[in-house]
């Protein structure tokens, strides 16, 4: 083998002192160059686009193999005449060998079969066959608790009508599978075989195998720290590399295609990356549509980075049902038929410098995740929404992001709470560059709209129906009745609309009539710019809005002060000084001074009571701009409130308590200078 098994080597996460005489071992024994082994009418035929490749040495005839312990390893090399002492220097060889059983002549469970051993050996260049039409399951290679052991450049073929593992480790540690053939031949009868299958084994590397036509390709359960690189994996009836309850999993410069449900899918694991690998026409289609995805997982802390996902049948990528803190980066995801990014039930997890093109729905859809970011992506020419958010989905951002030429709306967000969205461009989408339906406190600034819904009116819409999504901190939601829905928080300002660009009398850089949003609540961006927003070109601050405590609430003892971060397009350092009035704003009292932070404790114990007070918060830049937010209504302050219960009597005549919970603010971004609002509004 080349020096690229250094490589793979130093990716696996916990090394250990066995790993360089590995290394020794695979020097000797990775590659050989051969061409003309003697097959007999069982010999499979390798497919013209496998590597792997036979030599005109002759094989051994011979039969299963079984060695338990390092002694028997020893006694049976010596009465067989293989190389070696088991030392890291001068291994075990097993090479050269045919061992092939059929039949009634199949009754061992294994071709070769190695338990609890610890020399170091290699089985390379060796021709496995079994064929069996038997309810028992058989196996090519077996591994149990052995370490330091090597499969290189063998032809597995086995194929059994029932259960079967070509190669498969259980509790082995520090092995090596490389540059095998492993496949079945008959494709008439389906079985649950797998090719590679790895059970509470740690620390192995999986490199460079051609494995097809099995149900799984590689299996990997319970088992951390493991590497699968530059394997070729197709052509397999379930999925083509798939991960359950391990941690720490190496999933790099694979190829996998055409496999019946899923190329690649990672379930319960931990810590995993997938990186720079080709995934794609996985899945099918038949009457009912088409299924299966190019990736798939619902896992946690997991990276995708530098993939390519195409032409997959389904979603090119889905993550989710409970997964969180997963990355996606650098990846392209092309022309698949379903998604080309399906997020559902995800928690605080990246989508940056994505390529989605060309596929057959939206390109990405996010569906009740909570604390998603979408950035620095493009989303172009798809058939559905280039973005779509939706299904109680909150905190979710959208920015810097190209969002161009899809077949229905630009950005498409439903029932949502609190979805940010800045900085993007959107142009020309068949239907709205935004579109809002049944959602609050939305933000929508800093975005340029560039050609969008060419046969209406305004390039954004908004909706909002009088049964609306209520949603609660816990995530939990339900419906509650607006009678003015004009009311309702989302805020469209500081975007530029291709269609709106003057007059601007007075020369501040804002169109003098607001942007008219399509709807039912005669929405407008009252500050629309007259020229594309560029954070680099002008010096723009937004307003620090008050998300908590509540306007119009009642309030005793500590009050936790928290605002929406203040962006400076010349990102300068920002000091935020807030006040307090008693008297509904006729006199402001200091309260405190702080920087690089967005929230502050308010002790209200020494204040008296009251019902006309209100925060205002103002922040200054270190150039001297300055932009602030007071609260919307007056709250009250009752200290004699504090840990007030109430007492009634039920049927029982036992008393109950009742504790006062008040619920803080869900806030409104509205990034602008109340002048201008007013200006507008009058």
């Amino acid at each position: 083998m080349n020096a690229s098994c250094f490589n793979f080597l130093q990716r696996i996460k916990t090394l250990r002192p066995f790993i360089l005489p590995i290394i020794v071992l695979i020097l000797f024994f990775g590659v050989y160059m051969h061409s003309n082994k003697n097959f007999s009418s069982l010999t499979p035929t390798p497919p013209n686009d496998c590597h792997v490749r036979v030599d005109g040495a002759l094989y051994t005839d011979h039969d299963v193999i079984y060695i338990s312990g390092n002694q028997h390893f020893h006694t049976q090399a010596a009465a067989e005449g293989w190389p070696g002492n088991g030392t890291p220097s001068n291994p075990y060889i097993i090479r050269d060998l045919r061992i092939e059983k059929s039949g009634v002549s199949w009754t061992e469970d294994y071709l070769i079969d190695i338990r609890n051993v610890d020399v170091f050996f290699s089985i390379t260049e060796c021709l496995l066959i079994g064929l069996l039409n038997d309810p028992d399951t058989k196996e090519g290679i077996h591994f149990q608790n052995t370490t330091n052991g090597c499969i290189i450049n063998n032809t597995l073929l086995i194929d059994h009508r029932s259960y079967y593992d070509s190669i498969r480790l259980e509790s082995s540690q520090h092995n090596v599978i490389t540059d095998n053939l492993i496949f079945r031949q008959d494709t008439t009868f389906h079985t649950l075989g797998i090719a590679i299958n790895l059970q509470d084994s740690n620390n192995n590397i999986i490199a460079r195998n051609s494995i097809f036509n099995h149900s799984y390709g590689i299996y990997v359960t319970s088992s951390h720290h493991n590497s699968i690189c530059e394997n070729t994996v197709y052509d397999n009836r379930q999925y083509g590399i798939i991960t359950e309850d391990s941690n720490e999993i190496m999933i790099e410069n694979n190829y996998v295609y055409r496999n019946y449900w899923t190329g690649i899918y990672l379930s319960e694991s931990t810590n995993c990356s997938l990186l720079n690998n080709t995934v794609f026409k996985n899945g099918h289609s038949d009457d009912d549509g088409v299924h299966g995805r190019g990736i798939g997982m619902d896992s946690y802390h997991t990276s995708l980075i530098n993939n390519t996902v195409k032409n997959n049948y389904g979603d090119g990528i889905t993550m989710g049902w409970g997964g969180s803190n997963n990355l996606i980066l650098n990846t392209h995801v092309v022309n698949n038929s379903g998604y080309g990014i399906r997020l559902r039930k995800l928690l605080n997890s990246t989508i940056k410098n994505v390529n989605v093109l060309n596929n057959h729905q939206s390109g990405i859809i996010i569906q009740g995740s909570h604390s998603c970011l979408i950035s620095e992506s493009l989303f172009s020419k798809n058939e559905g929404n280039g973005i779509w958010i939706e299904d109680e989905s909150q905190e979710c951002t959208i920015s810097n992001n190209t969002i161009s030429e899809n077949q229905k709306n630009g950005i498409y967000i439903y029932t949502c709470d609190r979805i940010f969205c800045f900085n993007n461009k959107v142009r020309n989408n068949d239907k709205y560059g935004i579109s809002l339906e049944d959602s609050q406190n939305i933000a929508v600034y800093f975005n340029n709209f560039i050609d969008n819904n060419p046969d209406g009116g305004s390039q954004a819409e908004e909706y909002q129906f009088f049964y609306h999504y209520h949603f609660s901190t816990n995530g939990g939601y339900g419906y509650y009745y607006v009678e003015d829905v004009s009311k309702l928080s989302n805020v469209f300002t500081h975007n530029f609309w291709y269609d709106w660009r003057t007059p601007d009398n007075n020369n501040d850089s804002i169109v003098d009539f607001p942007y008219p949003i399509d709807g039912n609540i005669d929405s407008f961006d009252w500050d629309p710019l007259i020229s594309p927003y560029n954070s680099s070109s002008f010096h723009i601050m937004s307003v620090p809005q008050i998300l908590s405590p509540k306007g119009g609430g009642l309030y005793s003892g500590t009050i936790h002060i928290t605002w929406l971060p203040v962006v400076d397009s010349f990102s300068h350092e920002i000091t935020y000084t807030l006040f307090y009035s008693d008297d509904a704003g006729k006199t402001w009292i200091l309260m405190t001074i702080v920087q690089n932070v967005n929230s502050y404790t308010w002790q209200t114990t020494s204040l008296p009571d009251g019902k006309d007070y209100l925060i205002k918060v103002v922040a200054n830049c270190s150039e001297g701009l300055i932009s602030e937010f007071i609260i919307l209504d007056e709250f009250s302050i009752n200290n004699s409130l504090i840990n007030s219960t109430f007492q009634s009597a039920d049927k029982s005549n036992q008393s109950i308590q009742v504790t006062i919970e008040f619920s803080l603010v869900i806030f409104i971004v509205a990034l602008t200078y109340s002048s201008y609002l007013n200006r507008k509004r009058n």
